[in-house]
């Protein structure tokens, strides 16, 4: 089995309940959607093993860090149980980010911690997750925040600013949603804040 891998790289955990952790990040190439605010450039990308890809890992800071993040573009696009097997057999703690379209995502929640971040454009077909990431922009209504507070079985619950820095953040909406739907936590991504990858 090839995945095509964007890149892996040590960084830390930015965003919703592990934000501040330690980890190590695949981030392979690909998509079902096209969100205007993706950060992943779809034209890269290195075909892979996943024993190449526990090389790199290892290369990345793996003996240290033990904490894996599968994220995309899109990773339930791709077969990923070869590549989870092997992290699992390696000790490894796995979290898939994807955006809930895939029906896989019930079987890889046996061995990750699955990040929902619903899209618009195709709405997820799994009802839960350990939790569900809501990235709010400018279109963003009222109806699609009760609906999402409301909907699936997610443990957390999160509110995420869509970061663009021509955008201000919504920060006073957010909050505002948060003193209605205390359920809600904020998420900001910190590593664009900062300034680490």
């Amino acid at each position: 089995m090839l995945y095509p891998v964007n890149e892996i790289f040590f960084s830390v955990q930015a965003e919703g309940y592990w934000a501040g952790t330690p980890a190590i990040f695949v981030r392979l190439s690909g998509c079902n959607l096209s969100c205007p605010w993706c950060d992943t450039d779809h034209s890269k990308g290195v075909n892979m093993t996943p024993d190449e890809i526990m090389d790199q890992i290892e290369i990345a800071g793996g003996r240290e860090v033990r904490r894996i993040v599968i994220t995309g573009g899109e990773p339930t696009i791709h077969d990923l149980w070869p590549l989870l097997r092997a992290l699992f057999d390696g000790g490894y703690y796995i979290h898939i980010e994807t955006n809930g379209t895939s029906p896989k995502l019930r079987e890889y929640s046996a061995v990750a911690w699955i990040t929902v971040s619903p899209k618009r454009e195709q709405p997820p077909v799994v009802d839960g997750g350990n939790e569900l990431k809501l990235i709010v922009d400018s279109k963003t209504t009222e109806e699609e925040l009760k609906t999402w507070y409301n909907k699936g079985k997610f443990k957390y619950r999160y509110l995420q600013p869509v970061f663009i820095p021509s955008i201000p953040m919504n920060i006073v909406g957010i909050l505002k949603e948060m003193k209605v739907r205390p359920l809600w936590k904020l998420s900001v991504q910190y590593h664009k804040l900062i300034g680490i990858q």
